[in-house]
């Protein structure tokens, strides 16, 4: 018997699309509007029968709770936890908002990089909210699936995501087509390069997985990715668009707007034992957050990490790219990528393509015969040798 429910507010609300029937109504502090209202009447129905904790109850957002008369609210600021989100304004168009609210090395930034993969590539930008086709939605989610693998896997690191992927590949189909979630896609000559699947409430998009290639790291396809998002919310009057919590260089740079959670525990009143379990939990966490003010969090994770034996595993191998003048024709064999497996070359040709500004349909690839690991990439206006020192492929 647990002595005390746990509830992630959070996540149920944006990633499930369910309020804890707990809280009455929720009130939008950036717009000072009525977010949520609850269906449920007051009744003893909404009364927890035991301690109830609720993490990660965002600050932007003022509750009232059911039989506020009959129970014990305990609020607690959740300390270093912060949300990272984007405040739209009157801007008719992301152009003018990206113009008024961003520094001009950040803004320069982002327009070269939708240049350069424009330049590289044919992308199309493509949103999914409201209907997406069953095979398609299989095909990109399974490919979402993969990017991630191959993040964390780059990373030495384990998602939190990827151990629960069943449930967000069993829920999110009804959610698109019931426009109560999206998936946003970067294609690249018809290749899908970043993903994110999204979720939405009224007039807020939370971004809750994205992810992408990372053998086109070099194009900033995150960035990319909320500034089409950004231009998607903006065209269809949202307010905000939630870049979630976790402590992340691009959540900073992009976000106007942060907030901070708070912890709340629920008990009803005249029960002298639930009222002790709930202070106990209550105490917990004030001893979590004052361990955090003096960093102890972060002494525990490198202790983790240590015992964990952190290590990184990199599907892409590493190579150096150099100019050379030309080629001889003997002694080369063509490689077309779209016939032939060989993945491992996708990231120094898309490097050779972002440093170059050659496009994917103009190059040609070859293999040196009489050198095991050395590669040439012939560009419209440049040619690159392309080595790989001691690394052995599985096939040539």
């Amino acid at each position: 018997m647990k002595l005390i429910e746990k509830e992630f507010f959070y996540v149920s609300f944006t990633q499930d699309n369910f309020c804890l029937p707990y809280y009455s109504t929720l009130r939008n502090n950036i717009n000072d509007t009525l977010f949520y209202v609850s269906k449920q009447k007051d009744s003893l129905e909404n009364l927890p029968d035991k301690g109830t904790s609720i993490s990660l109850f965002p600050s932007y957002l003022h509750p009232t709770f059911f039989n506020e008369n009959l129970i014990n609210i305990i609020k607690i600021p959740q300390k270093k936890i912060n949300g990272y989100a984007i405040k739209t304004d009157e801007s008719r168009d992301v152009k003018t908002f990206i113009h008024n609210q961003y520094k001009k090395k950040f803004k320069d930034n982002i327009l070269k990089s939708l240049s350069k993969l424009e330049n590289c590539f044919t992308p199309v930008y493509k949103l999914y909210f409201g209907e997406i086709p069953l095979k398609e939605y299989d095909l990109l989610m399974e490919t979402l699936k993969g990017m991630l693998t191959a993040r964390f896997n780059q990373r030495g690191d384990s998602a939190h995501t990827l151990q629960n992927w069943d449930y967000y590949k069993n829920t999110s189909f009804e959610s698109i087509n019931s426009k109560n979630a999206s998936l946003f896609v970067i294609y690249a000559n018809g290749e899908p390069v970043q993903i994110s699947l999204n979720h939405h409430y009224k007039d807020v998009m939370f971004i809750s997985i994205p992810s992408y290639d990372i053998n086109f790291s070099k194009f900033s396809l995150g960035n990319i990715s909320i500034y089409k998002l950004l231009e998607w919310c903006i065209k269809n009057e949202y307010t905000l668009l939630d870049l979630a919590y976790g402590d992340l260089e691009y959540k900073r740079r992009w976000c106007n707007y942060t907030y901070t959670f708070e912890h709340h525990i629920l008990y009803p009143k005249n029960t002298l034992f639930v009222a002790i379990i709930a202070n106990i939990e209550a105490s917990i966490i004030r001893l979590k957050n004052t361990l955090k003010s003096k960093n102890m969090d972060v002494f525990i994770t490198k202790l983790k990490a240590m015992a964990k034996g952190k290590s990184s595993f990199n599907e892409t191998p590493e190579f150096e790219l150099s100019q050379i003048p030309e080629i001889q024709p003997n002694g080369l064999m063509p490689i077309n990528l779209k016939k032939e497996d060989r993945s491992w070359l996708k990231k120094a040709v898309n490097d050779f393509l972002y440093l170059n500004k050659e496009h994917i349909n103009d190059i040609e690839i070859y293999k040196l015969l009489n050198r095991e690991n050395l590669y040439i990439i012939k560009g419209k206006h440049i040619i690159n040798k392309v080595d790989f020192g001691r690394f052995r492929p599985a096939r040539f």
